[in-house]
């Protein structure tokens, strides 16, 4: 440019005002760009909380109960792995030390787990009336069950005569035998009858407890006990029970040829067997003591038990962790660690027959080490 020339003023500031008014328009566009990125932000992060909150529910809901079943698995194999090392030898094989072995069945998590999950079997207290509740399992054996109850029938109404009620409360565990059916229907004024349960000792006389028994006073009897006279022998068992010392009664029971069956449960207190329960005298013929006389002892067996209703529903009854054994000394236990005494009285030749119902010599060693994991330093102690 020739410098006589003079610049073009003019031209300069409309170039200076079109670039700034581009500058503008950039500037705008980015502003509105930026609010549309601050809200694509905010919109993600709502859609990211979303997804985390998924997450979690999916993790509660499938996640965490699946860890659980993988972690139950997998204890359950380490249990079950355990159980076959120590199981290797087959019962028979097994020294009498390794069958009353207390924690050979259960791992410490186990027992653990058991102890806080429990929940008692009786939740509603009931009233009761003053009286007695005879309960009774049964399954078929009309040659035992049709006379039991007739003699229970008979005493009931005398009983009833003296202005004391008694009901009898049969529990039915499957029974197909004719003779027992039409028994059943032509006693049904004098009898509750609960039929089709399944077997369990405890769970069964418990449910009949809990649902049925209405009076202040429970007689569990055995389906093979015969009385020589019925109303004289539960007669002097509700006295003896009447003792507000004494929470459970029991009988003198004899064999058919006289021997002792049953005069109270004792307990070993040294030797391979310590702290389990045996039947002194058993298959002993004694000096027979007067009627009615009675003695406290240690416990008794369930075939004929009686028990205050209301201390039954605060033990919560028969322990059901038991299959077969030892719920009757267990339950008389948790009433002596309650301050409550078991009383046997003698009221007659009462004839047991045991495990008429059940195979004889038949043994149930995981019943016997839990008594013992539970209540062999209670009874080193009596």
């Amino acid at each position: 440019m020739n410098i006589d020339e003079k610049p073009d003023v003019s031209n300069r500031q409309s170039t200076t005002n079109r670039l700034e008014r581009e500058l503008q328009q950039k500037q705008s566009v980015i502003a509105e760009q930026k609010k549309e990125l601050e809200a694509l932000s905010s919109h993600i992060q709502h859609l990211e909380e979303q997804i985390m909150s998924h997450k979690k529910s999916f993790w509660w809901q499938v996640t965490k109960p699946m860890r659980f079943l993988s972690d139950w698995i997998k204890k359950s194999v380490i249990v079950r792995v355990h159980s076959f090392l120590r199981f290797r030898s087959s019962p028979e094989e097994m020294t009498l030390t390794q069958k009353l072995n207390p924690y050979l069945d259960y791992s410490n998590y186990e027992r653990a787990t058991h102890v806080v999950e429990h929940k008692r079997k009786f939740t509603k207290a009931k009233s009761y009336k003053e009286g007695l509740s005879i309960i009774i399992l049964n399954l078929n054996k009309p040659e035992l069950i049709i006379p039991l109850i007739e003699s229970l029938i008979k005493a009931k109404k005398k009983f009833k005569e003296i202005n004391y009620d008694v009901e009898i409360i049969v529990g039915d565990t499957g029974s197909r035998n004719k003779e027992v059916l039409t028994a059943y229907k032509k006693m049904s004024s004098d009898i509750i009858l609960r039929e089709n349960m399944k077997y369990h000792f405890s769970s069964c006389n418990n449910t009949l407890f809990y649902e049925q028994a209405a009076y202040s006073k429970i007689l569990f009897l055995n389906n093979d006990v015969i009385f020589g006279d019925a109303f004289e022998s539960i007669k002097m068992m509700i006295e003896n029970n009447e003792d507000e010392s004494t929470g459970i009664t029991g009988q003198y029971l004899f064999y058919p040829d006289g021997s002792v069956q049953h005069m109270g449960v004792d307990f070993f207190k040294t030797g391979e067997y310590t702290g389990f329960c045996y039947h002194p005298k058993h298959r002993e013929h004694i000096d027979i003591p007067s009627a009615g006389y009675s003695s406290i002892v240690p416990s008794v067996t369930g075939a004929c038990l009686m028990i205050k209703s209301s201390l039954f529903y605060d033990t919560d009854g028969f322990d059901e962790d038991y299959s077969e054994e030892v719920q009757d000394v267990a339950l008389c236990l948790s009433l002596k660690r309650l301050g409550f005494n078991s009383s046997i009285v003698y009221t007659g030749n009462v004839i047991h027959l045991e495990n008429a119902t059940r195979p004889k010599g038949s043994e149930n060693w995981k019943d016997r080490r839990r008594f013992l994991r539970k209540w062999k330093s209670f009874v080193e102690v009596l």
